[in-house]
């Protein structure tokens, strides 16, 4: 069996990457870049020694430790020895579990390998790299998951609206916010995007709807209101329309604010009075 320097490097130091990895995965953390790097090659010397160790297993068995813990201790600082320890344990667990991963490799692609120490290998190009792919492409899989329970949860809260005022008709698109519970005089409020209410009505001058001086008799029941964390201080135009149509269902003389800006994705953001009307 060929030995290669330079794959035991590479190895070592994409597993110790991965490991380093998963462990900010699992507690949700942040680490720079040059602690990942530092840390891994602290773990990649320690493997190029541990051969020199092997003499003796009590102290190979502390070497271990000993590399281990410093590549904890590079990778971040600890408040707390909780915190650490806890820490250390789950690296010896992904270790242990990266490691069972590479011999279930071999196995299943009748590689020769030998464990003394150091999990040995006849290959032409380091596993590491195998490895290294596995985990990037359960990685992107993980990214397409989150994205697409997402976009699921967004289309579950989207509807198909209808504004109607006058002789004037305007489809949309809205968005159930459950945290929209502005309100006036107990009313429920839904607010409409700047360019939907230049859509509906495109006789009405922008300039006086930004600076507050509307006064229009197109317009029903015209208040000026407050939107809790939103510009504090500002007022938003407010009005009356004859009948809106969440889905199908209707409901007349409906209030509607109007933002100083538009949404993006949808032009509405629906009052929680509706929720349970989209479905």
């Amino acid at each position: 069996m060929v030995l290669y320097i330079e794959y035991i490097i590479l190895d070592n130091f994409l597993i110790d990457l991965s490991i380093l990895k998963l462990l900010a995965c699992t507690f949700r953390e942040r680490y720079r870049c040059r602690n990942y790097i530092f840390s891994s090659i602290v773990g990649v010397i320690g493997a190029i020694l541990l051969p020199y160790m092997l003499f003796n297993e009590i102290l190979s068995v502390i070497y271990r430790l000993l590399i281990a813990m410093l590549m904890i201790c590079v990778l971040k600082r600890f408040f707390t020895i909780k915190s650490y320890i806890k820490h250390l344990l789950v690296l010896f667990g992904y270790t242990a579990m990266l490691g069972g991963c590479m011999v279930g490799l071999f196995n299943a692609l009748n590689i020769q390998y030998t464990i003394s120490g150091v999990l040995l290998y006849d290959l032409e190009c380091p596993i590491g790299i195998f490895l290294l792919v596995i985990l990037l492409t359960l990685y992107c899989i993980k990214k397409i998951i989150v994205v697409m329970g997402n976009s699921l949860r967004e289309s579950s809260y989207m509807c198909s609206l209808l504004l109607e005022d006058r002789d004037k008709k305007l489809e949309l698109r809205g968005f159930l916010d459950s945290g929209n519970m502005v309100s006036d005089n107990g009313e429920g409020v839904s607010i409409i995007s700047l360019d939907a209410f230049e859509r509906l009505y495109n006789n009405i001058s922008l300039i006086q709807l930004l600076y507050g001086k509307v006064r229009d008799d197109r317009l029903k029941n015209i208040r000026y209101i407050s939107i809790d964390g939103v510009d504090k201080g500002k007022e938003y135009l407010s009005f009356t329309i004859d009948k809106m149509c969440v889905d199908g269902r209707e409901y007349v003389n409906q209030r509607i604010a109007v933002a100083h800006k538009n949404f993006g994705e949808f032009d509405c953001i629906l009052n929680s009075d509706y929720l349970g009307v989209v479905k």
